[in-house]
């Protein structure tokens, strides 16, 4: 009994011996496979039908599985499951002459990284952390790494993305990675230089275009209001085109200005109009007419770099006496053609004497208040205009209407309430619109885009239009020579009224009482006095229709 039994474990081990040997033989046997796009179970039957093996598998555990192209001229059937199963969290063994594909042990972690867009990224580097033990990513973005315990924490780095840190809990991972936009502030440039900020000893702010963008405002001088320490930006007016005033080392007594200077790109710019340091602080000049930068379209701009200390002198001389702005503009990348358009759309509201910040007197209030004046012998300056009840006065005392006359006028007086904010301005709707694509290799790269932007005002006919373009080629021709060649074109048409018609001031500062129009619907004019003898005809509507003589366009 005893022999037998010794004879029968011989036996079933030299059978098992012999199926292994017998799987280990049709694992060996050669195989022809052209397939394009083909899955497992696409490969699995033509195997099958080639070689005449079995070969078993869990339609769940393939089902994550990429499609791949196979072009295998005489390749073993082991040889074609491992590219099948290459990068995945699969394997196979043989057992009792079959060929199983199923999951690894959980001694493996598998996972797939891609970008933003869900392509995957090859080259990835994927290491256990705290060890030198790693792996890369394959083609598809799949990777798959072995560790002796559970809870392992992984460590993926790839340059010029941010570098994370997982925890594996048995299952495959998907890591998503991001751009690791922090390494601008690693780096100062001075328009001359690209300087690690470690060895900068100079007073510089860097501020990247992306965090300060606004819908509300379409020059990159106002977004920097508020970004950084020690500049001040004040916009004189509401007015649409209006360039703020940038103050970051004071007042030069060198130059008699106090407009920082701006470098775009490594190309210092100079202001639009050559204006004498006597015209520079006339609002209808440096801050209508716009500074430098006034034609960049903000959304073509990568980051500003402020220099406020004497280390900007030293690199631009004195004209960089009140600091200098460092503007450099977006470049292009290595990839696929990427088109961008982006689009901002604004809307103003116009004034309207309901609102609780227009207290403004309607007409039977102000003919309340001259009737006050009159009453209690108010001496009027001697250039004031003759109208509304002053000028009712006056016809009555100069004789030219009679005391039934002056009563009925004063009566229309009184509920005449001309919406001045009505006439002369309107609720305006701005819009800007830019269309950019960059892309490359690793040799050469681009970036350009086109841009328009309409800024409409309040005050009717105001606004201010922008066109712009702009090219950036890089060229690396070997190591140690390249180029760059770029292209920045601006048109831009603004439109406003001199401050000596100023419709805004003048809608809160006239009577309501005074009439826009006559009883015929003509415009109705009234004595505007330069002293007390000597005045002409005006009507604000008048004024604002010759833009000949009321307005500017440049």
């Amino acid at each position: 009994m005893k022999k037998n039994g010794k004879w029968l474990r011989e036996s079933v081990l030299a059978y098992g011996l012999l199926a292994c040997m017998a799987a280990q033989a049709q694992s060996q046997v050669a195989v022809n496979l052209h397939l394009t796009g083909a899955t497992l179970k696409e490969v699995v039957t033509e195997i099958r039908k080639q070689a005449h093996v079995d070969i078993v598998y869990s339609n769940e555990d393939i089902r994550r599985l990429a499609p791949k192209n196979y072009n295998m001229e005489k390749a073993s059937i082991g040889e074609v499951i491992d590219y099948a199963l290459g990068g995945s969290n699969l394997t196979y063994e043989i057992k009792n002459g079959v060929i199983v594909i199923r999951q690894k042990s959980g001694d493996y972690i598998t996972g797939r990284v891609v970008d933003n867009t869900g392509e995957p990224i090859p080259g990835v580097s994927v290491l256990l952390t705290g060890t030198s033990h790693g792996t890369t990513t394959n083609e598809n973005g799949e990777f798959s790494l072995r560790t002796n315990k559970p809870d392992s924490k992984v460590t993926v780095r790839l340059v010029g993305m941010k570098t994370q840190e997982l925890t594996w809990r048995g299952k495959p991972l998907r890591i998503l990675m991001e751009e690791d936009t922090k390494t601008i502030d690693e780096v100062v440039v001075t328009g001359y230089q690209t300087i690690d900020r470690r060895m900068l000893t100079s007073s510089v702010s860097t501020v990247k275009a992306e965090d300060i963008l606004r819908s509300d405002v379409s020059s990159i001088d106002k977004m920097l209001e508020g970004q950084v320490p020690d500049l001040i930006s004040v916009t004189p007016s509401g007015e649409v085109g209006v360039a703020p005033r940038i103050r970051i080392r004071g007042t030069s007594t060198l130059i008699g200005n106090r407009e920082p200077l701006w470098v775009v790109d490594g190309i210092v710019l100079q202001d639009p109009v050559n204006i004498s340091p006597e015209e520079l602080n006339d609002p209808d000049y440096i801050n209508r007419i716009g500074n430098a930068i006034a034609g960049l379209n903000p959304q073509d701009i990568e980051r500003l770099d402020v220099l406020k200390d004497a280390a900007a002198t030293a690199l631009y001389g004195t004209r960089a006496a009140n600091g200098v702005i460092v503007i450099t503009t977006k470049r292009g990348r290595v990839g696929k053609p990427t088109v961008r358009y982006s689009m901002n759309v604004n809307m103003k509201r116009r004034p309207r004497y309901s609102d609780r910040s227009i207290d403004v007197m309607n007409s039977k209030d102000r003919i309340q208040l001259s009737r006050e004046l009159y009453n209690d012998e108010y001496i009027y300056p001697s250039n004031i205009s003759m109208v509304g009840y002053e000028g009712a006065l006056h016809q009555l005392y100069t004789g030219q209407i009679n005391q039934a006359q002056f009563n009925t006028l004063v009566d229309n007086l009184e509920t005449m309430n001309t919406d001045w904010f009505d006439l002369l301005t309107d609720d305006s709707f701005s819009h800007s619109h830019t269309v950019s694509i960059d892309g490359g290799s690793e040799t050469s790269r681009y970036y350009a885009s086109v841009g328009y932007n309409r800024d409409n005002d309040v005050v009717k006919g105001n606004h201010d239009e922008r066109y712009t373009a702009i090219l950036n080629l890089d060229t690396e021709f070997n190591r140690w020579l390249s180029a760059s060649f770029g292209l920045n074109a601006n048109v831009n048409e603004r439109s406003y009224y001199q401050d000596e018609i100023a419709p805004i001031e003048y809608a809160y500062n006239t009577s309501r009482a005074i009439p826009a129009y006559d009883a015929n619907g003509n415009l109705s004019y009234y004595q505007k006095m330069r002293t007390y003898h000597e005045g002409y005809n005006y009507n604000i509507l008048n004024e604002l229709g010759n833009r000949k003589d009321g307005a500017v366009e440049i």
